[in-house]
């Protein structure tokens, strides 16, 4: 009966295991597609605003710091308060910032 209980609670120590190695690879590629779009935005935002490239590489800099800082902060505070209310304002949020963008745009047009 206990061999039973410990190969159990060996295959859930596995499967935890993999569920941690998938959040990490989750996490990392969220980064680097950060890391890319920002990079990608680069030409279009030189042509927006007449600038050189050395000028408007700065914005993918100070994003990328940005995060770097903002992430061990709001992870800490999400350990305290729990995520679900640090996800539900964070979404509320980029729904109406997206909202906004795009009625802009369609007003510009």
């Amino acid at each position: 009966m206990s061999g039973t209980a410990s190969s159990a609670a060996s295959v859930r120590k596995s499967s935890m295991i993999w569920i941690i190695v998938a959040t990490v690879c989750i996490g990392t590629f969220m980064g680097q597609l950060d890391a890319s779009i920002t990079q990608l935005v680069l030409p279009a935002l030189e042509r927006e605003f007449s600038v050189s490239v050395g000028q408007v590489s700065w914005v993918a800099v100070i994003f990328l710091r940005a995060v770097s800082v903002m992430l061990p902060i709001f992870g800490r505070l999400a350990d305290m308060y729990g995520r679900k209310s640090f996800m539900w304002p964070d979404f509320s949020s980029l729904s109406w910032v997206l909202h906004f963008a795009a009625s802009r745009r369609e007003s510009a047009c």
